[in-house]
């Protein structure tokens, strides 16, 4: 099954620049080596049809997008009575195509889980657009069992973002066909680079899920400091060494083998390293630190024992910062980038 890694936006460093083309516009050169990419900037502000079909144009066939619903639907309306909102937003969005793959709904601290209401709302997205959801709630009611068997009934996936409110909240739920992991960077959120080992261990669940026929994204967004394509790099290397490990490589003369190209993102040189002991995680499971009184805990599961011990936190995030540095409105390019993609960035 595929796998996509990838960045909040297609900023390219002065440090990463060397790692990919030379020529083309960030996003051209980005696109030449992940094979997608989290658009942010959708949930500030409108976008003109043109530029979207700019960015499905000036990308290969198989790059897909993930595109931010904006925060008028999710922050000021709070998913009500939201067609009119909906239809303006899926109309903007339509120039790209078969390139867009993912829609994700980021939710303020403050929302509750409400079944009613998120029962509409999803079921007019998924009317209304052609790209499938993911959730990403903050508020801990949204992280039991009820609230996750409604959004697999109606398709859609929660991510697993970290830091994380919760154990449960660390782990992907909602739609099983479809993984979601949205990295914040930890202890310092959109700033805080991964460890090889943090790293490893995500490579080691996303190449399950693959095994297992479950499609997983995995999105950088601690872009802040510049380390989302460094972090991006690393994971696609370590997913392409555990593919060769699946098929048998593992031990073989090299010259007795090629290792087979991995299902993930476009041309990363890779590099075989031995696998990881598995003691730095905690493979024990964990209870549901989030479960409102009354509610089942959600069960552990097979695909989620070997989590990387999440970052627990608090509210980490007040009403109204949704978004990361990566989400800023208009900012400039950063070292490596071409002035001419401002737009976007997300």
């Amino acid at each position: 099954m595929r796998t996509v890694v990838g960045t909040a936006g297609w900023s390219i460093a002065r440090a990463d620049a060397e790692r990919f083309p030379s020529e083309g516009t960030a996003l051209e050169r980005y696109s030449k080596v992940f094979e997608g990419v989290e658009i942010n900037s959708s949930f500030h502000r409108t976008h003109r049809s043109s530029t979207w079909a700019k960015w499905a144009e000036c990308v290969p066939a198989r790059f897909r997008f993930a595109v931010k619903v904006p925060k008028t639907i999710t922050h000021q309306a709070k998913l009500i009575e939201p067609d009119a909102l909906i239809s303006l937003f899926a109309e903007e969005i339509r120039p790209l195509g078969k390139k867009l793959e993912l829609l994700l709904v980021q939710l303020p601290p403050s929302l509750a889980f409400d079944t009613s209401v998120a029962a509409r709302f999803f079921e007019k997205l998924h009317t209304a657009t052609d790209g499938r959801i993911v959730c990403e709630p903050r508020h801990r009611s949204w992280f039991v069992e009820s609230a996750d068997r409604l959004l697999a009934e109606l398709r859609v996936a929660r991510a697993a973002a970290e830091p994380a409110l919760s154990a449960v909240a660390a782990r992907p739920g909602g739609w099983p066909e479809l993984e979601y992991w949205r990295l914040h960077g930890s202890p310092d959120m959109y700033r805080s680079s991964y460890t090889s080992e943090a790293i490893d261990c995500y490579a080691r669940q996303i190449s399950q899920a693959s095994a297992a026929g479950r499609q997983s994204w995995c999105i950088f967004d601690n872009t802040a400091a510049g380390a989302a394509i460094a972090n991006a790099l690393s994971l696609v290397s370590m997913l392409g060494q555990r593919e060769g490990e699946r098929a048998g490589y593992v031990g073989r003369p090299k010259s007795a083998h090629r290792s087979p190209r991995p299902r993930v993102v476009g041309d990363v040189p890779r590099t075989r390293r031995a696998i990881m002991d598995s003691s730095h995680t905690d493979t024990q499971p964990r209870p549901n630190l989030s479960a409102e009184p009354g509610e089942k805990d959600l069960a552990p599961n097979s695909r989620t024992e070997t989590q990387p011990r999440p970052n627990i936190t608090t509210e980490h995030q007040q009403e109204g910062d949704a978004r990361s540095p990566s989400d800023t409105l208009d900012r400039g390019q950063r070292n490596g980038d071409r002035p001419s993609n401002r737009a976007d960035q997300a």
